[in-house]
């Protein structure tokens, strides 16, 4: 059954997604668009820190969502070679909506989750834990 799960995800990870702008937006620019909205004065740098990918990968990203008028650049004030990325107001409708699309869609998957005893919770988190370690181990 995680098979399946596994392959499900990777084919949901492709589908770009309306979160009510027109544009769509697939999984990892929405998500880089969210830490953009959730983290004060990032750079790409610490995108990619935070995401564990390239700063390449983390640039080629940002270019997309500048295009689509959802980030921009910000020259640092104390020092000009240094850019802040900001989201855009669009930017931010559709982080609102991509969180409520979640916050929806999620609930019941977390309602389960909160259910849990602390035991069988503890069972699932180290689980978790051994997944993103096994599938670290991927370079890709």
């Amino acid at each position: 059954m995680v098979m399946k799960g596994l392959e499900r995800y990777v084919r949901i990870a492709k589908v770009p997604v309306d979160f009510g702008t027109g544009q769509l937006l697939n999984p990892s620019e929405v998500h880089m668009l969210a830490t953009v909205c959730t983290h004060e004065d990032i750079t790409v740098t610490d995108i990619a820190g935070i995401n564990d990918i390239t700063k390449g990968a983390v640039s080629q990203t940002i270019a997309k969502l500048e295009k689509k008028g959802l980030v921009y650049r910000e020259a640092s004030s104390e020092n000009l070679s240094k850019q802040f990325l900001r989201q855009t107001e669009e930017g931010q409708k559709t982080h609102d909506a991509h969180m409520k699309f979640h916050e929806e869609h999620d609930k019941e998957f977390i309602a389960y989750m909160t259910s849990l005893s602390e035991h069988d919770y503890r069972i699932v988190s180290e689980f978790c834990s051994r997944f993103h370690d096994w599938m670290h181990k991927y370079k890709v």
